[in-house]
This record gives C-alpha cells, sequence and structure tokens, in this order.
C-alpha cells in the first residue's frame, strides 16, 4: 500500500458525519467567503476577458459562468469561476500559506449544477476534502524545506486540492480518484513572474479547470500512474526534489482537518 492509495482511501471514505462540527462550520464560511469573492471579481476587467473568451468557445450549457449570464461545460464554467474567485486576492488564505477555495470550489459547483444538484452536505465535504488534501500537500512540502523554485503554490497545489474535490463530488471509487490524482498531478504548473498580470489568476482557474476534468476521465476509465505522489519523477519527486514529510502527511488524516486553520 502507498501513498496515493492512502491518500485516495481517504478520499473515498471521509463522509459528511465524519466531519467535525467546527469544520463543517469552517467549509460553511469558506464556501460563503469563495462566493463573495467569485461574484465581486466576477465584475473585474480580467474576469470579463475570460467570461468572453469562455462564451466564444461555446460548450454544453450545464453550469453557469457566475455573475455573466449564461452556462457553457463544466470544466470552462470551473476556469472562469477560478478566475473571477482569484483575481482580486481576497479569499481565504490556508496555514503554511496558499489559496484554496479558487481552485477547490469551482469544480464541484460546475459538476453539481451540470449533475442537476447537490445537497449542502456533499459540498460541504467535497470543499472540506479538497482543502485538507492541498493543505496537507502545501505543510508536507515545507516541513522539509521544498523550494518551489518560481512556480506560483496555487498551480502546484491546487490542481491535487481541486481534484480531491472533484472527486468526491462525482463520488468517484478509490481507484477512479487514484486515477484522478496521477492525471491532476501531470497538470500543475504556474510561474511566479507572471503574479502582477493577468495571468496570475489563472493559476488557480486552470487548477479548477483541469481538475474537473482529471476527475470526470477518470469516471470514463482514463489510466494514470495510480502511484503519483511516491513514484520516482511522479509529483513529490519532481516538483519537491522528495524533500517532503512522508510520514507526517497523512499521520492524522480523518482526526485532524486543516480547514480549522484558515486566515485572511
Amino acid at each position: 500500500m502507498g501513498t496515493t492509495e492512502d491518500l485516495a482511501r481517504f478520499i473515498t471514505e471521509t463522509q459528511y458525519d465524519d466531519l467535525p462540527a467546527a469544520v463543517v462550520a469552517a467549509a460553511k464560511i469558506g464556501i460563503l467567503d469563495g462566493v463573495a469573492n467569485l461574484l465581486a471579481g466576477s465584475t473585474q476587467p480580467v474576469a470579463q476577458l475570460v467570461s468572453a473568451y469562455t462564451l466564444e468557445l461555446g460548450g454544453t450549457p450545464v453550469s453557469s459562468v457566475i455573475g455573466h449570464g449564461f452556462k457553457t461545460n463544466p470544466l470552462n464554467a470551473a476556469f472562469a469561476n477560478g478566475v473571477a474567485g482569484h483575481c482580486l486576492d481576497f479569499e481565504l488564505q490556508g496555514q503554511p500559506s496558499s489559496h484554496g477555495t479558487s481552485s477547490i470550489l469551482p469544480g464541484p459547483l460546475a459538476l453539481a449544477e451540470a449533475q442537476g444538484g447537490a445537497s449542502g452536505k456533499e459540498l460541504i465535504v467535497a470543499y472540506a476534502l479538497g482543502w485538507d488534501v492541498q493543505q496537507r500537500i502545501v505543510a508536507a512540502s515545507h516541513r522539509a524545506g521544498a523550494n518551489l523554485r518560481g512556480f506560483h503554490p496555487p498551480g502546484v497545489y491546487g490542481p491535487l486540492g481541486g481534484t480531491a474535490s472533484a472527486a468526491k463530488m462525482l463520488k468517484l471509487t478509490q481507484a477512479q480518484v487514484q486515477m484522478a490524482l496521477g492525471i491532476g498531478a501531470s497538470r500543475t504548473g504556474g510561474l511566479f513572474a507572471n503574479n502582477g498580470t493577468m495571468v496570475k489568476s489563472t493559476h488557480p482557474g486552470n487548477a479548477a479547470r483541469m481538475s474537473t476534468e482529471a476527475a470526470l476521465l477518470a469516471r470514463r476509465g482514463f489510466r494514470s500512474h495510480d502511484a503519483i505522489f511516491e513514484s520516482p519523477r511522479g509529483y513529490v519527486s519532481v516538483l519537491f526534489d522528495d524533500r517532503f514529510d512522508w510520514d507526517g502527511f497523512l499521520a492524522d488524516a480523518g482526526t485532524v482537518f486543516h480547514l480549522g486553520t484558515l486566515r485572511n
């Protein structure tokens, strides 16, 4: 049994009733804050440009581009909403520092709408798991002194947190979650040199889009490496030079949830 399998099992097996009351309360705050940021961000020039671009692309109209009055496919909606959610830079931070909501919320929202809706509990557990997975990766790499070498954190951590939340919303099996994580890990990137430009907000937007794609592909049987975290030339080896707290990464998974360390 490896780290990727353990992580996939954690994502699959964790249910709403497993979440402490404080985590549920924090998730509600995070989701409401995310929607507020998304609505405010949708009025900004970068979000308007991305919205017009998304509308031009077309797509089956099943998921809303919030604030712009049209629907498209889940991938395009997740991208546009991720950009809008991040562009004002007011969203909540994790500890250690990393924006989470704009990477992990747009996918579940788009997928839930495309499927005809979801319960509040389903959204809360998807958000809580996405946040927890992302922050576990951030914390494990920070504790071991990893150097991102100029990569922007939402582009490195966001696709994996987003994959967890999207996979949970789609109720993927453990094996499917392992495949989704492998797909999502190959969608990482984002250069810090673009911070201060419109491109910055596309890093979490792209994380939201690519993680939604990862979950949808995995549901259809698309295959990836089933041990993408621990594999040589895999996610941890390539991005963190194996500077990663393997022992602490999942040691308290299911008992401690990182959503309890929200800050603005």
